[in-house]
């Protein structure tokens, strides 16, 4: 069922994007065409905005179905717009705009879904996040099969707009090659050639339509993974290929940062109590999942033998999880020095009685009283989370009710630094000239700061956001004066992250109580078939049940709770009449538990194999996943330390 569902996500999410890039893609070749003399496309009913005169029932609908069915890559072709370009007034000039119009009107159409993207940010309703999502596709589909076109390969347009430049006698030599063009660009798709040969042209793209987000008012930030477009078939026929979903993230607001220590194996606890989360949040989120290796020193700082080896076991557990390095930033703490450096600068202005107030330092040194935790480290991992989160500018941190209080400090202060470091010079002259910048509506937003602040007046103070927020002409750096100008505070600098509370998962363990390596009750997250099998059977069971016939009560019972996790509703039923009525031994009862655990690890087996056999490849996940996080941790900082007068 879940295959299903997400299959039909991604059917919603490219569905349109896709028909609309090849639509314009071939309406704007079959124009330029007539427009330059042949009347070819037209005649046949091609110069149209109609979807269907461009879709090939094959290529458009039936390979790219079964291929997103399969599981692969999602591939398929439209219907090529004919044209004769031998019929135009000046076939060499004419060829040349006529192949250049349709990767022309994907940039068009690149812009107008950064708009909508752009229009997403504004609305911050229940509509956003789909169609920000679709946005981002939009972006991507149209960016990549804008470039793969310009590939100078024949029968791209691409190839047309170098044959139309060559001399006579070179282009006609040139243009014999074309029925080997498809069977290139298919060995350059397949041999991993073709990205490093589009890169450039495609960073260059990117940064254009970047300015266009900034001087929307937003900011079009982070990577962009493998999705491309190809255009196939012949002549001007756009195709596709979209390898996996968008990697641009432009809502820090949608940013999510989470982290785990790396304490050793991990168990199934951590599979439903986080990292279950996490693979629902990496498709509509722009998520940051680090390795907390800083922190597990915080506690283990006699014992570092294990942090390293339990790094790589640890990653190879969130991929095996279905973690995906496509969607989400994978990285280590430690290898992003800007956490430490940003951990600095917060000390400086925190309160020690701040970090003294958190709930969990005096439990944990009750707990942890065997160990010596009278050091700053431990006194500051609070303000060191604050840090890993700010350091990102995250929008949501997800957590357990019980790690509220560390977000709330992170809230305190990231509003302590703001307010003293974000008052730049000549701050309220700027703020009122970015004002003037919203147009008609900012009297009305000046006259709603003035009603909140003299009056206290809480829904003037939501009338001005809303003003702010519909604001089409605003940059950055203005929109983050004014976001603090309205309640009398400075420049956001770090903004306010949430804490996205996440449903409590209290994964029982092999003797009731909650699984945790402390009371060694757990069952690891690739624990051998073998071994799952042995220490399910040795679970304890209700007391009362001391021979086969005597009749239990599954509630009293350590293998019922987990029946609630692993087992449908008839199994549960069935354990049930026959646990009370001594219809089933205990044996019997714990068999479709194991099946179950098995049946749920299976597939982590299987992805966990491919990084086992090959474990470069987790090292170039994440060390790719370290580089992309100290790139946005970096613009951090830049701001950071200009705020505190060290930016020069």
């Amino acid at each position: 069922m879940g295959d299903t569902s997400q299959l039909i996500q991604q059917i919603s999410i490219y569905a349109l994007p896709v028909l609309l890039a090849i639509t314009l893609h071939e309406a704007a070749h079959a124009y330029a065409a007539k427009r330059f003399g042949d009347s070819t496309a037209y005649m046949l009913g091609r110069m149209t905005l109609n979807p269907l005169k461009h879709i090939d029932p094959v290529g458009t609908v039936l390979l790219p179905l079964l291929s997103l069915m399969m599981g692969g890559v999602l591939f398929g072709w439209a219907k090529p717009v004919p044209v004769n370009f031998g019929a135009l007034r000046n076939p060499r000039v004419g060829m040349r705009w006529v192949a250049a119009a349709g990767p022309l009107a994907n940039f068009i159409m690149a812009v107008m879904w950064v708009l909508l993207l752009k229009l997403a940010i504004v609305m911050n309703n229940s509509y956003s996040e789909p169609l920000a999502l679709m946005s981002k596709a939009g972006i991507n589909i149209n960016v990549m099969l804008m470039v793969l076109n310009l590939l100078p390969l024949l029968p791209l347009d691409g190839g047309r707009i170098v044959e139309s430049l060559l001399p006579p006698g070179l282009a006609y030599r040139y243009s014999r090659l074309e029925p080997y063009g498809m069977w290139i660009l298919i060995a350059l798709i397949f041999t991993g050639v073709l990205m490093p040969l589009l890169n450039p042209l495609r960073q260059l793209v990117y940064h254009l339509l970047s300015l266009f987000f900034y001087l929307a008012g937003g900011r079009l930030a982070g990577r962009s993974h493998s999705l491309s477009c190809l255009r196939h078939a012949a002549r001007c026929g756009a195709g596709f290929v979209i390898p996996g979903p968008s990697g641009i993230h432009t809502m820090f607001a949608n940013r999510i940062l989470s982290g785990m220590r790396p304490t050793g194996s991990l168990h199934l606890g951590h599979y439903h109590g986080v990292i279950k989360n996490w693979v629902e949040l990496q498709s509509s989120h722009d998520c940051y999942f680090m390795v907390a290796d800083w922190h597990a020193l915080t506690t283990n700082y006699d014992d570092v033998a294990i942090i390293e080896k339990s790094i790589w076991d640890m990653v190879i557990d969130w991929l095996a999880a279905g973690v995906d390095p496509e969607k989400a930033t994978v990285f280590i703490q430690s290898k992003v020095p800007q956490h430490a450096e940003l951990h600095l600068a917060l000390s400086m202005v925190t309160p020690l009685s701040w970090l003294e107030r958190v709930p969990t330092y005096k439990d944990q040194i009750e707990k942890l009283s065997t160990k010596d935790l009278g050091t700053y480290g431990f006194l500051g991992y609070p303000l060191l989370q604050a840090a890993d989160i700010l350091v990102y500018k995250a929008g949501l941190v997800p957590v357990g009710e019980d790690q509220v209080p560390h977000i709330e400090l992170t809230r305190e202060v990231a509003r302590r630094f703001n307010n003293l470091f974000g008052r730049e010079p000549n701050f309220d002259e700027l703020a009122q000239a970015a004002a003037k910048k919203i147009g008609k509506q900012g009297k009305q937003f000046m006259q709603q700061r003035t009603a909140y602040l003299q009056d206290g007046n809480a829904e003037a103070l939501l009338a001005a956001r809303e003003i702010l927020a519909a604001s089409q002409n605003l940059g950055v750096a203005d929109r983050e004066r004014l976001a603090g100008w309205l309640e009398n505070k400075g420049k956001t600098i770090l903004p306010e992250p949430e804490a996205k509370l996440t449903a409590a998962s209290r994964m029982p363990g092999l003797d009731g109580q909650k699984m945790s390596k402390s009371y060694g009750n757990t069952i690891t997250m690739r624990e051998a078939p073998e071994q799952v099998s042995k220490k399910v059977k040795a679970m304890p069971t209700d007391p009362a049940r001391v021979r086969r016939t005597d009749a239990g009560n599954p509630e009293k019972c350590p293998v019922w709770q987990l029946h609630q996790v692993y087992s449908d509703h008839e199994t549960r039923e069935w354990v049930k009449q026959g646990c009370t009525s001594a219809g089933i031994g205990c044996l019997d009862c714990k068999q479709p538990v194991i099946d179950g655990v098995l049946r749920e690890q299976q597939p982590m087996f299987e992805r966990a194999e491919q990084y086992l056999s090959h474990p470069d490849r987790v090292k170039e996940i994440v060390f790719e996943g370290c580089r992309r996080a100290e790139k946005v941790a970096k613009e951090t900082m830049g701001d950071v330390r200009a705020a505190m007068g060290l930016g020069f």
